[in-house]
């Protein structure tokens, strides 16, 4: 009916007798179909020819503008199917993407399930008393922390995306809650980035006075050691900066009117300090820098170092005070080697010592603590009943934990 009605319109009237072109059933669809949109007509009805003529014929314009017409119709009914087409697509991958993982599959679910049950069922298990003898500050903030994140997985269920997260959380609380309750140290792979460089730069130690710390850029430099604490050994940190290649040695040097003589050497480069115990013997230290490198010479007080009291993991090289208890250990190592000395307070003038046991790094013989380790390590130790000071030199990230058990056992 509206294609008549336009039809009407669009005619013109000779001799009393009305002709149309070529646009019959088809074209006048196409021609109702595109008269709002285009906002105009295809036109083809305007042309008209009289009977008088003879048979009526398409006239070229006619042809044309239909053929114009067909071309503009065909794009917007492509452009149509496209559209609902795409309006399709994306609601299929809104449903999968947020609707769907609301209802898993039967089998995802159960998973999920039988996992946040057997966490439920493993808390449960482990009679353990807040408010029991004993029982640390520590200890209830983990256990609070694994009942809250059972809580979490068990509201979140069965939407993964929530319930895993939680019940990583609850785990790990569980581990740390179960290192603290039985003595162990907590495994490496449960600390974070943030745990384990809490001592990484040893930043305190910036407060030692200027008087104890030597600079220099480039050239070798060699120059009296003005100990802290005269008449003991020094712990000496020499720290190397700069662009390219960053690279610096220190030789422990004692000069006497009868000899000149290198007692040690280390090093330090750009991936962080160096440590080194040098024995009251020594009286020089000679830094040779390579290229351009930046060298800082600092000669640390004991005080200013964190006891094996304190929590002692990192990343690099670091220094403690052992106090004197004899107390076991546990280190882990992780992601890159290196060794672990031990220097204890000593008078001696030389590397030789009248307890040799207890002078130096003594673990090469096996009596009580770390030498070499590797990438991925994992052994027990134990500190002397004789005061001294612990460094700590490997790449990776590692802890050293003391754990209640008997030296030596």
């Amino acid at each position: 009916m509206q294609s008549q009605e336009i039809g009407r319109h669009r005619r013109r009237e000779l001799g009393g007798k009305v002709d149309r072109c070529c646009c019959t059933g088809l074209v006048t669809v196409l021609d109702a179909v595109c008269w709002f949109p285009l906002g105009r007509s295809a036109r083809c009805w305007d042309i008209v020819i009289p009977a008088a003529q003879g048979p009526i014929r398409t006239p070229r314009k006619c042809r044309a503008r239909s053929q114009d017409t067909k071309i503009a119709c065909v794009s917007i009914l492509v452009s149509a199917v496209t559209g609902f087409l795409s309006g399709a697509l994306g609601s299929i991958l809104v449903y999968r993407v947020l609707v769907r993982p609301r209802g898993l599959a039967p089998s995802v679910t159960g998973e999920l399930a039988t996992a946040v049950a057997d966490f439920e069922r493993q808390l449960d298990g482990l009679e353990f008393n807040p408010e029991a003898e004993g029982v640390t500050a520590d200890m209830r903030a983990q256990y609070a922390r694994a009942r809250a994140a059972c809580s979490d997985a068990v509201n979140a269920m069965p939407n993964r995306k929530y319930v895993l997260p939680a019940l990583g959380r609850g785990r790990d609380a569980f581990v740390r809650l179960e290192a603290m309750r039985n003595g162990r140290p907590v495994p490496l792979e449960n600390l974070s980035r943030a745990e384990l460089g809490g001592f990484g730069k040893q930043t305190a130690l910036a407060a030692t006075d200027a008087r104890f710390t030597w600079k220099g850029k480039s050239r070798q430099a060699e120059f009296v050691l003005d100990r802290p604490e005269a008449g003991r050994p020094t712990l000496v940190r020499l720290s190397a900066s700069g662009a390219g290649y960053v690279f610096a040695t220190a030789a422990a040097v004692e000069r006497t009117a009868e000899r000149v003589r290198d007692h040690s050497m280390f090093y330090a480069d750009a991936h962080g300090p160096a440590f080194a115990v040098v024995p009251v013997a020594v009286t020089h230290l000679r830094v040779e820098p390579m290229n351009s490198t930046t060298w800082v010479v600092t000669a640390l007080p004991r005080d200013l170092l964190p006891t094996t009291d304190s929590v002692m993991r990192g990343k690099g090289a670091m220094a403690f005070h052992h106090r004197g208890d004899a107390v076991s250990v546990v280190l882990q190592v992780r992601g890159g080697g290196g060794r672990v000395d031990f220097y204890a307070d000593c008078d001696c003038r030389g590397d030789i010592c009248e307890d040799d046991s207890m002078h130096r790094g003594f673990a090469s013989g096996g009596r009580s603590f770390f030498s070499t380790v590797t990438k991925e390590y994992r052994e027990n130790g134990f500190l002397p009943d004789k005061p001294g000071v612990i460094v700590v030199d490997i790449e990776g990230a590692w802890s050293l934990d003391v754990v209640d058990t008997e030296p030596g056992s």
